[in-house]
């Protein structure tokens, strides 16, 4: 069975989440002409391994069993694109902001498609349509100029690590776990 390494990918989101990404989203922020020297060390690493996990994980939960689900596609389209970021590391930074401008205007459509949906079920929908239209607006600015405006996104890209940590990280029960791993509460 494939999903055997996927305990080991698994162990390193665990620490990553919490602990690395919001570190280098911070970096991203306060830094971000530093951190754009070392983007595609970092974000090619990154999609590698953020690809083998996800297509690790759409085997494990087998999603390749509805023709809708795209989790082995996108999985393979990183780490096949995190590849070639690694491989043209020193001349990757306009590559990269064509990518990423791409990515933002398909995850802008995405957006707008589904704020069009909730609207006609009548839920919210105003901060998926603005969140959209915003993808598109600064997916479009990093085609213009790919070079110029890639530290610009840097920046963002700081935030959006810091918000993905938070979002994923259940901090209470996170903390509470800790604290019974070091026996602050003994088990009744």
């Amino acid at each position: 069975m494939v999903s055997a390494p996927t305990p080991y990918l698994e162990e390193f989101f665990k620490i990553a989440v919490p602990y690395i990404f919001p570190l280098i989203g911070v970096a991203c922020i306060v830094e971000p002409y530093i951190m754009t020297d070392y983007a595609p060390l970092l974000l090619g690493t990154l999609m590698i391994l953020g690809g083998i996990y996800s297509h690790l994980e759409a085997i494990r939960h087998k999603t390749y069993s509805e023709l809708a689900n795209v989790d082995m596609a996108t999985s393979l389209m990183m780490v096949v694109v995190g590849s070639i970021i690694l491989f043209k590391r020193d001349n990757a930074i306009e590559f990269m902001g064509y990518v990423w401008g791409l990515l933002g205007i398909i995850k802008g459509a995405r957006l707008f498609d589904q704020s069009i949906y909730y609207a006609y079920i009548k839920q919210k929908w105003l901060l998926k349509f603005f969140w959209g239209i915003a993808n598109i607006f600064l997916g479009v600015f990093l085609l213009i100029d790919p070079a110029e405006n890639f530290s610009h996104h840097v920046v963002i890209l700081g935030f959006e690590l810091i918000a993905y940590s938070a979002q994923h990280l259940n901090v209470p029960s996170f903390l509470m776990n800790k604290l019974k791993e070091i026996k602050a509460f003994p088990r009744k």
